[in-house]
């Protein structure tokens, strides 16, 4: 079924399922959910497998708005243990989220979502694939972004597989936390929400909205304005500096601020430099050009049918 009050965020309705997961602990029972499937349209779904199947639970799997869900792993085994069961789910930006499934469907249909323990941003680009070593609480993410992550289950960063300095999983001190990946920090999509700028357009909306909800008439606009600076400019504005600079009455504070401009403008002019001895013109070796000899025209040429390459000539 269609979720409430969902959107479809891409053409072709979100039909797809990328990942489906088996619940090992509960493959001999016939009440509980023990299928869970990544989609449709952006939304985790639980079946019970037994009688023709019945969906459980429904309910979106990443809260950003337009992301699908990627892939998803699980912890779980055999032994029928329903005490620590969770469930990892890395979305198509780069998001990861953690729910604690213990004991969700197991008996009867559930109509809210499970616990979302923790979530983060491992990657700014879809997430491809999740691997788990639970025997030390890790987990490996790989992305689109070319990149492969460790994290513990908490969602510490502990490295990037390449980086220049190494980790020792059984010492947090040389975990990268709480540091984050620096692409990570700089992508807008990293920026936590707030419901002043949750439901503008833009910046005009931002600035200019009043109390009642309106916009208020600009005040000023943002203009990007674009100058020309010729030669006889800077070669006036040389000269203002020399003169201010030769000006006695500057206070020491002013003339090291005009000494600034100058020095960053030395440093950053492009100098003649003038090594001695001749130019590099000069030191450049010649010779007289010598006439080509002259190649007698032939007297017949005789091609051969069978081989179009096959040329003999007579001189």
């Amino acid at each position: 079924p269609i979720p409430r009050e969902y959107e479809d965020q891409s053409l072709d309705g979100d039909l797809s399922i990328n990942k489906l997961l088996f619940i090992q602990s509960r493959a001999y029972n016939k009440d509980s959910a023990s299928l869970i499937a990544s989609g449709p349209r952006a939304h985790i779904h639980f079946w019970n497998v037994f009688q023709g199947g019945t969906l459980m639970a429904q309910f979106p799997g990443s809260t950003t708005k337009g992301a699908m869900i990627s892939t998803m792993a699980i912890t779980d085994t055999a032994e029928g243990n329903e005490d620590d069961i969770m469930l990892i789910v890395g979305d198509s930006f780069g998001f990861i989220f953690l729910f604690d499934i213990s004991g969700y469907c197991l008996m009867a249909a559930e109509e809210d979502p499970p616990e979302l323990i923790h979530t983060w941003r491992g990657h700014i680009d879809s997430i491809t694939c999740i691997e788990l070593v639970e025997k030390h609480k890790l987990l490996m993410t790989a992305s689109n972004d070319c990149t492969v992550r460790l994290w513990n289950f908490d969602g510490d960063y502990i490295g990037t597989f390449g980086q220049p300095d190494s980790w020792d999983i059984y010492k947090p001190s040389t975990y990268r936390h709480p540091m984050v990946p620096y692409d990570v920090l700089i992508d807008p999509m990293s920026l936590p929400t707030h419901p002043v700028i949750e439901e503008k357009q833009n910046t005009q909306q931002i600035i200019h909205e009043g109390e009642n909800g309106h916009l208020k008439a600009p005040q000023f606009t943002f203009k990007k304005e674009q100058f020309y600076i010729d030669d006889d400019q800077i070669a006036k504005e040389l000269h203002k500096l020399q003169s201010i600079l030769k000006d006695e009455s500057l206070t020491e504070e002013q003339a090291k601020a005009y000494k600034g401009k100058w020095l960053r403008h030395e440093k950053t002019k492009i100098k003649e430099i003038d090594r001695g001895g001749p130019s590099d013109y000069q030191m450049l070796k010649w010779s007289p050009i010598q006439e080509p000899p002259v190649i007698p025209k032939p007297k017949s040429m005789k091609k051969n049918k069978d081989d179009s390459f096959d040329i003999t000539l007579e001189i």
